[in-house]
């Protein structure tokens, strides 16, 4: 991690030698323009200071003594980073703080005068010049886009002037030093003003830009005269191959895990997250003594909250049923004596009825011609509900919300919640070429649906998505407190989230994947930076930040169709540092972890390739060791720091074809990481055998201090037929496990809620159990229809309470 501390100081240093902009031409002594549609008095807080430049990489603009100006007339000279070293145009910074600049084309010498001070520096050597004296220099100037940028550091001793860097942010003055901390909010300040994501503006320009999606007509098509969703589900037959039929298997939303990482702290299990202290969203939440669950199975459409302590008492205080119409819960936060609630709803739409809408040539290729619109009825919302549960018999509602679009995923970081939801196009058609605005409603502000401003809606010129993504953020406990709402003509797919940054990816149609950054900070999302990179990413595991860089595994596909696999590390700018690609031609990635310094990554096509990857340098990742096994794992989880627990399904091989069979556990030892081993299997059921696990592994208990493993399993027993027919149905339930490292898997008991008798099992699918928690030496399992308590122990029920 020496480089990057050296990339922090050596940017802060370039954005100072920016003080001194040059160019190699005539170029050079063209004017900076001020861009009057940002043009403002708002001054840096800078002790007064009226000298103070900010910058801000891969942007055009920058604040100068608190006015927001372009850089350059030319949008492409911009502060870049190369080699770990901040390089910024000199003559623009060095003018704005009143230095004369000279180039000299035979020499390649810069040379800055200021306040009796003189400067050098050459294209062709590592040294600068000061008065004279002559200093070693480890970046050179160079000519980029026929401009002299210099590295600023560099400079800015020469000079004396202050600097700052956070985040890509540079901050150049004569007298103040920022604190990244304590001067948080004033930073984020700045990015947003010099991110230069551009602002949707009017209706006329929404308009353009959905009419654009809907002319490339992505994941859309227009058919038979008529603008509809092609939303084509694809099924494979039970004899289809593993190749071919194994997608339907792979996790692909945003997901989460039970764990331990505040079970130490606490007898009772948590949401086990993918980031320490980023909390995600589930069915089910414990706070010790209550079990908060929405039960949403079948006809039901509640949330119920039950006493859980003693076991022996449970007993329902609380349930709260919706309208199936208006909303339908789909997961909530705990936040001591605050519960949010989130889910879908729907309301009238105020569009016109179906009929004709004009459609230009953008779209149909002939001006003014007509097709046949199917407005949508209903409009589309995630709905929100803050509820005060300190008082189980007088639970109060605080807040309520409704958030254009459908839920994506969210997260909780302290007392903030961020929501991500995304809206299509065509969802937002009006009439001939208009669209609706994207609207939201917080109790907090008005009783009424609040229109999102075009001038505050973004959007990401390269990719336009499929909608409008939007990324509301409330404090969970301040119901006083206004909600932010951020929204962008771009919609995403996979999210990651960090305790300080949200990553959305978005894959386009040409296999491509583009990758936004956005700071997070007390409920806003502020844009940052965004990248590009070939593949697109199988989950949210596929993805992580360390140290402030983002690594990202994605599988692509050729124009044969062929699958390769890759591995990307991204500086916290998002340029790219190291990368391996061309993974397990053929195959393609099922499940991948970070960990540390590690990647682990499991590709499949006949056997289960698990990868052993180093990434503790992320200027150059390798891979270490490889281990070929029968079967895959779509998901791993870190048991500590040698050891790392996959869940999957075994396969087997047949005329060069793999085909699944039940579930395989494995525990695998890395602690050699070129040579990985598997240390135990653990086989449930026969073909056809599933768990909710391996599609959302927030269906996982694991509690490493106590040696347990807990998940739902649909068993499937083979009837002594062909490997090939699917088992018959014979038991759903918690398979409950013990594990520990010299012994391997031992099942413990086997926790079902089906009435006993019942011949066909999926009659019985209210009683299947979703998930199990613990509370202290108490295993509890839920389904829709109640919750059970069984003795950790002796696998013996120790009460029960209908739901």
């Amino acid at each position: 991690m020496l480089k990057k501390v050296m990339v922090i100081f050596a940017l802060a240093a370039v954005v100072i030698a920016a003080v001194t902009v040059f160019a190699a031409t005539d170029k050079l002594n063209e004017t900076r323009t001020e861009k009057d549609s940002r043009e403002e008095s708002w001054r840096m807080p800078v002790n007064g200071s009226q000298r103070s430049v900010a910058l801000y990489i891969k942007s055009p603009l920058a604040l100068v003594n608190g006015k927001t100006i372009t850089i350059d007339e030319d949008a492409a000279v911009i502060p870049v980073i190369e080699n770990d070293r901040a390089f910024a145009p000199l003559r623009f910074v060095s003018e704005s703080f009143g230095a004369e600049v000279e180039w000299d084309d035979a020499t390649k010498t810069v040379t800055a005068r200021e306040g009796g001070k003189t400067v050098r520096m050459s294209a062709d050597k590592d040294v600068i010049e000061v008065d004279g004296d002559i200093l070693a220099t480890d970046a050179r100037v160079k000519i980029i886009n026929d401009r002299v940028f210099a590295p600023l550091r560099a400079f800015a001793d020469a000079f004396g002037k202050k600097t700052f860097y956070d985040r890509g942010l540079i901050i150049i003055s004569d007298d103040e030093e920022f604190d990244a901390v304590r001067d948080k909010e004033i930073i984020n300040g700045f990015i947003k003003k010099l991110n230069n994501l551009p602002t949707v503006g009017s209706a006329d320009k929404f308009a353009e830009l959905a009419l654009e999606y809907v002319s490339v007509g992505r994941n859309h098509i227009l058919f038979k005269g008529s603008i509809m969703d092609e939303g084509v589900a694809f099924e494979s037959s039970e004899e289809a191959p593993m190749a071919a039929s194994a997608a339907g298997d792979v996790a692909t939303s945003d997901s989460l895990v039970q764990g331990e990482a505040d079970a130490e702290s606490q007898d009772y299990s948590t949401t086990n997250t993918q980031v320490d202290g980023v909390d995600e969203a589930d069915v089910i939440k414990t706070d010790g003594q209550y079990i908060y669950y929405v039960n949403s199975e079948s006809s039901k459409n509640k949330i119920q909250v039950a006493r859980a302590v003693p076991a022996e008492d449970m007993v329902v205080e609380f349930t709260a049923e919706y309208n199936v119409e208006n909303f339908m819960p789909q997961e909530i936060f705990i936040d001591g004596d605050y519960m949010a609630a989130i889910g879908s709803s729907t309301v009238q739409s105020d569009a016109p009825a179906n009929g004709e809408i004009a459609l230009d040539d953008v779209v149909t290729g002939a001006a003014n011609a007509k097709r046949m619109a199917f407005y949508p009825e209903y409009e589309a919302y995630t709905h929100v509900i803050v509820y005060n549960v300190a008082d189980k018999n007088n639970v109060v509602i605080e807040r309520t919300m409704d958030i254009s679009g459908y839920y994506v995923s969210s997260r909780r970081i302290g007392d903030n919640v961020y929501i991500v939801t995304n809206r299509n196009y065509y969802s937002l058609i009006r009439g001939d070429n208009e669209f609706f605005a994207p609207r939201y409603k917080d109790s907090s502000v008005s009783t009424e649906y609040i229109d999102v401003k075009y001038d505050d809606m973004r959007y990401f010129p390269k990719n336009m998505g499929d909608g409008v993504m939007t990324v509301a953020g409330f404090n969970l406990r301040d119901s006083g407190a206004d909600a932010k709402i951020s929204t962008f003509a771009g919609g995403g797919g996979q999210i990651y989230v960090s305790k300080e940054n949200l990553y959305v990816t978005a894959t386009d149609f040409s296999g491509t994947t583009d990758i936004y950054k956005f700071a997070l900070y007390d409920g806003e999302a502020i844009y940052q930076h965004e990248a590009k990179v070939s593949g697109s990413p199988v989950n949210q595991f596929s993805m992580d930040e360390s140290e402030g860089f983002f690594r990202i595994a994605t599988t692509e596909y050729d124009e044969n169709g062929v699958e390769s696999n890759n591995l990307f590390i991204l500086t916290p700018t998002l340029d790219q540092a190291g990368s391996i690609t061309g993974i397990a031609e053929g195959e393609r990635i099922y499940s991948a972890r970070f960990m540390g310094g590690r990647a682990y990554m499991v590709t499949f096509k006949l056997t289960d390739p698990l990868f052993t990857i180093d990434v503790s340098d992320p200027y150059a990742p390798k891979i270490l060791g490889e281990l070929k096994i029968p079967g895959y794992s779509e998901y791993l989880h870190p048991y500590d720091e040698t050891r790392v627990l996959g869940f999957g399904k075994d396969t087997f091989e047949r005329d060069g074809q793999a085909f699944y069979k039940g579930m395989k556990m494995s525990l695998f030892d890395v602690s050699d990481v070129a040579a990985p081993r598997e240390l135990f299997t653990e086989y449930i059921g026969d073909r056809g055998t599933n768990s909710e696990l391996l599609q959302n592994h927030k269906a996982l208990l694991f509690d490493k201090k106590r040696g347990l493993l807990a998940f739902p399993v649909d068993l499937l027993e083979s009837r002594g037929a062909s490997e090939l027919e699917w088992g018959e149905f014979t038991f759903q339930g918690a398979f409950v496990y013990s594990i520990d490292t010299e012994k391997g898997f031992e099942l413990k008991g086997r926790v079902t809620h089906i009435t006993p008798g019942v011949q066909n099992l999926y009659e019985d699918y209210e009683r299947f159990v979703r998930r199990a928690i613990m509370i202290g030496d108490v295993l509890y399992t839920v389904s829709a229809g109640e919750i059970v308590a069984t003795d950790i122990s002796s696998m013996m029920e120790k009460g029960s309470v209908s739901l």
